[in-house]
């Protein structure tokens, strides 16, 4: 099939489907300009889902922390497995962008601050639709579709930015794709220089752009012309270097490369597994939500775009289809993938979508007409899903079935317990936030560009409860120890006899180290409750 659209990209008229008009010979319906409010409820849907992220606390905290040194060149002051350290953030401004909206506006700051990322992602993918040549419905449909496939990857983190420029860069690329050569394509060389300071999923922007360079340049060399791809080059390696435009400079890109790389880390994360074994867990655990979400929805877009192609092939857009395979194939190996496949697949599904049906009709009978929308009733739509969705709230809940230890942390305030405190990996954002400055966590969010190997490995080990986990209790300078009530390792730690327990609720259990004071203070485990948690 590739070896086809080629042939046909670099035929004399160069469309796959004869009597089909390209793109730029028939009006082109722009959603921003004919159906704005449709837009906007577009916005609305893709930002409905609103919970905490793990690491939320600790995106503010860095952020406050840059703030107030006044420097991205930072040591680590969280943990006390590494603290000292060296702390190359490359997500160190959208950091300071998150802690200047919370600080200036509390949570309804986050809410605007997400809301203007949406906002940008879903303008960026109406424009990139407008340029397939699509049917005003077509591209409503699926920019609706798109904006729900998003809905809950689209929370609180840096990777809101990726979204809003990714989605950018495939709005430029469908411009260059359907209407030939465009200067607008060269403002992605400062998009990039923002991207790698807002967070590392600018690499798989640049890799997008590099195989559309590639693509492009064959194409074209095949037809016999040398110009397009000889300036798509001179641009790619623009954006290259402009990705240097950072605190760290070259660095950025070796601490992307060894966080996307760490197995050590990777194999106990579920975003960094394969999508089939997620959507194999998930099953097994009975989680229908967690499969539909997280593994059916990309498949779904990912097997429309393949039958949409096959059933309406065409060359021109080539280089898009190619980057759409690269960034499947990548979600297969590596399940976090599967938002940035959505946005990079929504374009070509939508042109070759166009394609199909427009053949389909006009084999048929007339074109039926578009019949549009209401704009009142998709502004009515937008203000219910916004107000389901919590925008109009001061405070965030948690993700549905996730616990945080509220209970067990307010007694440590309260008896006035500080130190360092070996607990759960996704609850240290909360710890630091609670306890900060007087007490200091084993590992936190940023584990694999911040904390070396053996560190990591000593933390599995003892998180998954594997031989060495005692080791870990009596290896660092532990002083509590923090962990899910009914857990694997709390039992482990509970037959220790080095540690007591001393607190224990619905949500978690808090042991000491025998013999310390704290141990002391508590001859019998103290019985509490855990309330529901809210950020912050």
């Amino acid at each position: 099939m590739v070896v086809g659209l080629m042939n046909t990209a670099t035929s004399s008229n160069g469309e796959a489907l004869a009597g089909v008009a390209r793109p730029e010979e028939a009006p082109r319906a722009n959603l921003l300009r004919s159906a704005p409010v449709f837009v906007l409820l577009a916005v609305a849907v893709t930002s409905e889902w609103n919970h905490v992220n793990p690491d939320l606390w600790r995106q503010i905290l860095s952020g406050r922390q840059i703030l107030h040194t006044g420097s991205a060149h930072l040591y680590d002051i969280f943990s006390y497995t590494a603290y000292g350290l060296p702390v190359r953030d490359h997500e160190w401004l959208a950091q300071v962008v998150m802690a200047l909206f919370y600080d200036a506006l509390g949570v309804r700051g986050l809410f605007a601050l997400k809301l203007l990322c949406a906002g940008a992602t879903m303008a960026s993918l109406a424009c990139a639709f407008a340029e397939t040549g699509a049917s005003a419905r077509l591209q409503r449909i699926i920019l609706i579709l798109i904006a729900i496939a998003l809905a809950p990857n689209m929370q609180f983190r840096p990777q809101l930015f990726t979204f809003a420029l990714l989605a950018l860069e495939a709005a430029l690329l469908a411009r260059e794709t359907y209407r030939g050569p465009a200067r607008s394509l060269w403002l992605m060389v400062p998009g990039f220089a923002l991207w790698a300071n807002l967070h590392g999923g600018f690499i798989a922007g640049l890799g997008a752009m590099g195989l559309f360079t590639v693509v492009t340049g064959v194409v074209e060399f095949r037809s016999g012309h040398l110009r397009r791809g000889a300036a798509l080059s001179a641009l790619t390696a623009a954006c290259a270097l402009a990705t240097l435009a950072n605190p760290f400079g070259f660095h950025v890109w070796t601490t992307v490369l060894s966080s996307t790389t760490n197995a050590t880390w990777h194999k106990a994360m579920a975003d960094w597994k394969p999508l089939p074994k997620a959507l194999v867990e998930e099953l097994r655990a009975g989680s229908l939500n967690g499969a539909l979400v997280v593994v059916l929805v990309p498949l779904g877009f990912f097997a429309a775009l393949a039958a949409f192609v096959a059933l309406a092939p065409s060359g021109d857009d080539l280089p898009l289809v190619s980057i759409a395979a690269v960034f499947i194939a990548a979600t297969f190996r590596i399940m976090r993938f599967a938002p940035l496949a959505e946005v990079i697949v929504a374009v070509p599904l939508t042109r070759h979508a166009e394609l199909y049906f427009r053949r389909r009709v006009s084999a048929r009978r007339p074109r039926a007409p578009d019949f549009g929308f209401s704009p009142f009733l998709a502004a009515i739509l937008a203000g219910a899903v916004a107000w389901m969705g919590g925008l109009l709230t001061n405070r965030l809940t948690m993700y549905p079935g996730f616990f945080y230890p509220v209970g067990a942390v307010a007694f440590m305030n309260r008896q006035g317990l500080s130190g360092n405190v070996l607990s759960e990996f996704q609850w240290s954002s909360y710890v630091m936030w609670h306890m900060l400055p007087d007490s200091r966590i084993f590992i936190e969010e940023r584990a694999e560009i911040l904390y070396p190997d053996n560190v990591l490995k000593d933390y599995l080990d003892f998180y998954l409860d594997r031989p060495g986990a005692e080791r870990v209790l009596a290896a660092y300078p532990n002083q509590y120890v923090l962990v899910p009530l009914g857990s694997k390792v709390e039992g482990a730690v509970a037959r220790n006899a080095d540690w007591k327990l001393i607190y224990r609720d619905n949500v978690a259990a808090l042991f000491a180290r025998a013999g310390s004071h704290a141990a002391s203070r508590f001859p019998s485990p103290v019985n509490g409750s855990s309330p529901p948690a809210f950020f912050p």
